[in-house]
């Protein structure tokens, strides 16, 4: 013990005359066990294990939250999500009264840069408070960036940085979708990730100077895998989805020390501060986690009730024992003997339930489940959609004055999640409008207020042409959220296409009063307009949208639309092309850019784009009809005569197929 001592005495002492700089390293979703220092041996994680081997090894670390932004919060501040006010993604952002991490190490002469990975990390959510410099684009197309481009950016960064630097480096590669890039062997695409961002956190390491750098790796929560029915994270408090890897290295530290107290991701905030002799009011932070000893930490998950109105989950881990409390009933586990959470000894260990009970609410000033919490930016369409691809859900709509014990428990409903936050989506994507249908059926059963599945079913009769029942389901679920800006722009696009536009028109007014940045709406509404020829109402909204910088393809392609009908034909060109920017994808948009460029002589050219158009889609009628038409303006007789053989295979009952097979066949 005292060689210990003298040995933390020595690092101290000896990193007083050199500058101390800071670098925090966040990986996302990252499972404690998904580590080789912690004991993975299916893949080996070199990199952290060498940067292990010279650090605190913290074996008992929690997330507060398994979610990126709370979780991150509390890094960064010091204080739980009941002070920080951060309660779930995309609908709370950091308070501009909070005080950074970045902001107090600012004040005190250092050089600051974060470079982030995800787009929930956006700046708009608030953490960029305090940095010189904040890097946060991502691949519209994937939302996140990959660790190799990461460390290049963080490297980049570097250079920009003047001694003493604080630098935060996210790295979100094991979140899902898992897609490893190839070589990385490992038994899971989940693991092939996490061993991906391993590598690349190499260069990154080697260039910093281990001798007067301190450096925090933690991952902001975990990943279920399955584990309790949970397919990935914010749904439920099981140690999965909690527990993470923390390693701690001093400047100048050479020996790796492996600690068992109970920690928690709050205590990173005053141990940095501590150690660079910074003051702070200590007695509002968690212990540093160098004097961490039997103290209690803080749980929750908001996610759920947010999401899909079940019960928030909250609880307390002190010393072996862990309790989660739901709105109607408590768990408790012994992780001393029951590792993976299986035991509930609610009812044959009361005493030990009810100190647990007693030690929560001194932790907490919310005495019930009514969480204190910042409010939400008006965040643009365009970040929203790339949040939901990554499986985001935006519960703003959600009220928590209806918390209450009839609430289902998350537990009891967790195999859901990953249809409703990625498999309903995919599945319409792919008109396969049955199986959403079967499978929601199957939910209501077991959950008659799911509303998010609800506005999946309804999507689903839109396929089917079946705008009553998709009414319906849209009614059903707005009784059950109300406020659900999306689900009321969903029933008045089925009221428009059932073509009682007065009632749709109402719901359209009312979506735009819940939230007048819905990009959908601008959408569904112009759509209506422009249906009824009505290109002047329409134009006055869309120009509403553009002015709102509210970004959506489909707005800029009616505004096209609205251009072309008026023959202003290079002008309709523009906005189709910046339909087509932002969605690469966009048949339509490049069928009707073909069409202005034909319409304004520009044969060649047009027929180049509707060659890209049928890449897209090669048994789109409308583009090979076109394609027909301006090859044979080109006299380019062989490329007509495929597209024509084409059009008459798929397509052998249209007038067009019937009128050119007699041609074809002379």
């Amino acid at each position: 013990m005292m060689k210990k001592f003298f040995s933390l005495f020595l690092i101290l002492v000896s990193t007083l005359i050199y500058a101390q700089n800071v670098l925090v390293i966040t990986l996302d979703t990252t499972r404690q066990d998904s580590l080789s220092c912690y004991g993975q041996k299916d893949i080996r994680t070199e990199n952290l294990d060498k940067l292990s081997e010279s650090s605190y090894l913290f074996l008992n670390a929690f997330s507060p939250v398994p979610q990126t932004l709370p979780a991150h919060c509390t890094i960064f501040t010091g204080k739980y999500p009941y002070d920080h006010k951060v309660r779930d993604n995309l609908i709370n952002y950091l308070p501009e009264e909070a005080v950074t991490l970045a902001e107090i190490l600012k004040e005190k002469g250092y050089s600051t840069g974060a470079v982030v990975s995800a787009v929930i990390l956006n700046h708009r959510f608030g953490l960029k408070q305090g940095f010189d410099f904040y890097e946060d684009k991502q691949d519209k197309k994937t939302s996140e960036t990959r660790a190799k481009e990461t460390t290049q950016r963080a490297l980049s960064l570097l250079e920009k940085l003047k001694e003493p630097y604080f630098l935060w480096v996210h790295y979100y590669d094991p979140h899902h979708p898992y897609k490893p890039p190839e070589g990385m062997k490992a038994p899971s695409d989940y693991l092939g990730e996490v061993l991906y961002m391993d590598k690349n956190l190499k260069p990154l390491l080697d260039k910093i100077n281990l001798s007067n750098t301190l450096i925090v790796v933690a991952g902001d929560h975990g990943e279920s895998l399955g584990d309790h029915n949970e397919a990935e994270h914010g749904v439920l408090l099981y140690n999965p989805a909690v527990k993470i890897p923390l390693l701690l290295h001093l400047p100048g530290q050479d020996k790796k020390v492996k600690l068992n107290e109970n920690v928690s991701l709050a205590s990173i905030f005053p141990t940095i501060l501590e150690y660079l002799k910074i003051d702070f009011k200590k007695d509002e932070f968690s212990p540093s986690l160098l004097k961490a000893k039997d103290i209690p930490i803080y749980l929750e998950t908001y996610f759920p009730f947010f999401s899909f109105k079940w019960s928030p989950l909250r609880g307390i881990i002190k010393g072996n024992y862990k309790l989660i409390i739901s709105t109607k009933e408590e768990e408790l586990y012994d992780l001393s003997k029951d590792e993976k959470e299986m035991k509930n000894l609610i009812k044959s260990k009361t005493k030990i339930a009810e100190n647990l009970r007693e030690e929560f609410y001194k932790l907490t000033p919310e005495r019930e489940f009514m969480p204190l919490q910042s409010k939400g930016h008006s965040v643009p369409d365009e970040l929203k959609k790339q949040l939901q691809a990554l499986g985001y859900i935006d519960g703003s709509a959600m009220d928590p004055r209806e918390i209450n014990s009839a609430l289902p428990n998350p537990r009891d409903l967790a195999d859901m999640v990953f249809f409703l936050t990625h498999e309903a989506r995919a599945l319409l994507n792919k008109k396969d409008a049955d199986s959403v249908i079967k499978k929601v059926k199957e939910i209501l059963k077991r959950d008659p207020n799911n509303f998010q599945a609800m506005g999946f079913a309804g999507e689903a009769y839109w396929l089917k042409e079946d705008y009553k029942r998709a009414k319906e389901i849209f009614e059903q679920a707005i009784k059950v959220s109300d406020k659900s800006y999306d689900l009321h722009a969903k029933l008045g696009y089925t009221l428009f296409k059932m073509d009682d536009l007065e009632e749709a028109k109402e719901e359209f007014e009312r979506t735009l009063k819940l939230n007048e940045y819905f990009a959908d709406v601008y959408v569904y509404y112009s759509e209506m307009y422009l249906s009824k020829k009505d290109t002047k109402n329409a134009e006055i909204l869309l120009d509403k949208a553009l002015k709102k910088d509210i970004y959506h393809p489909r707005i800029y392609y009616n505004f096209g639309l609205i251009k072309m009908d008026k023959k202003d034909y290079r002008e309709a060109f523009k906005y189709f092309e910046k339909a087509y920017e932002m969605d690469s994808n966009f048949k339509e948009a490049i069928g009707n850019m073909a069409y202005c460029l034909y319409q304004t002589g520009e044969k060649e050219k047009s027929f180049i784009l509707l060659k890209e158009g049928l890449k897209i889609d090669p048994n789109d009628f409308s583009m090979l009809k076109a394609a027909i038409t301006v090859a044979l303006d080109l006299n380019r007789v062989k490329e007509a005569e495929e597209y024509i053989k084409k059009l008459i295979e798929l397509y052998p009952d249209s007038e067009e197929a019937k009128r050119m097979k007699p041609f074809f066949q002379k």
